[in-house]
């Protein structure tokens, strides 16, 4: 969901994972390190997001779209 700066109350365990066109990107650390060896992106289509999300009175909403990577086994590394 997309938030003006301030509108969202990030907590201890959020992480800002990066930045979309100067905005940040952030994400729950726990789901982040789940994701670590998922190559995602961030994505806008048409549709209803999150009715109190920013995108939303725009006909859009967000999608990640992700593929694993390959993570070399222990016998390789």
């Amino acid at each position: 969901m997309c938030f003006q700066v301030g509108e969202f109350k990030l907590g201890g365990v959020d992480e800002k994972v990066g930045e979309i066109v100067g905005c940040e990107f952030w994400m729950n650390r726990a789901q982040f390190l789940l994701w670590a060896h998922t190559r995602w992106t961030v994505d806008v289509v048409p549709g209803r997001g999150g009715s109190f999300s920013l995108e939303a009175p725009l006909n859009r909403r967000f999608i990640i779209r992700s593929e694993m990577c390959a993570v070399p086994s222990a016998a390789t590394s």
